[in-house]
């Protein structure tokens, strides 16, 4: 029964040898970085890098995987909502209430751009939410790009 089971994992994640090759790596750079993190980020910082290693070396097509790696992340941030002294980068929330836009959270930055959003909606006819998304995008995009020497 055992051996079935191995079996079955082995045709999922690929051979166990090179599993552990590739997550003993990964947690060998977490080692050498992380210790700013306390044992929850580490922890789920572990069991993430073992997810990532199951993708790199089995099937990188099975979602299971990837969710498993989302929820450990997930508790990180569930964490460090109740921790003192964690910050968040501002994340802003749009709402149709009655035909208007609401802002759940909105930062200086945000506020100074939503009258520009709503005219950039009202002339092109998107919706304004698809437009603070494609602003984002390309603001990350910005972002990736300078880090990588390119503009």
């Amino acid at each position: 029964m055992i051996e079935e089971t191995l079996k079955e994992r082995g045709n999922r994640y690929g051979a166990f040898e090179t599993h552990a090759e590739i997550a003993q790596d990964l947690k060998m750079t977490l080692n050498r970085y992380g210790d700013k993190l306390d044992t929850v980020q580490r922890e789920a910082l572990d069991m993430a890098m073992h997810k990532i290693a199951r993708i790199l070396n089995g099937d990188p097509d099975y979602i299971d995987s990837w969710r498993d790696c989302i929820g450990f992340l997930q508790l990180v941030i569930n964490h460090l909502d109740k921790k003192d002294g964690a910050t968040d980068s501002v994340v802003t929330i749009l709402e149709r209430r009655d035909a208007s836009w609401v802002d759940e959270t909105m930062t200086p930055i945000d506020k100074g751009n939503r009258d520009k959003l709503k005219q950039i909606s009202e002339y092109d006819g998107r919706d304004m939410k698809e437009i603070l998304h494609l602003l984002i995008a390309t603001k990350y995009k910005r972002i990736f790009s300078q880090k990588k020497g390119k503009l």
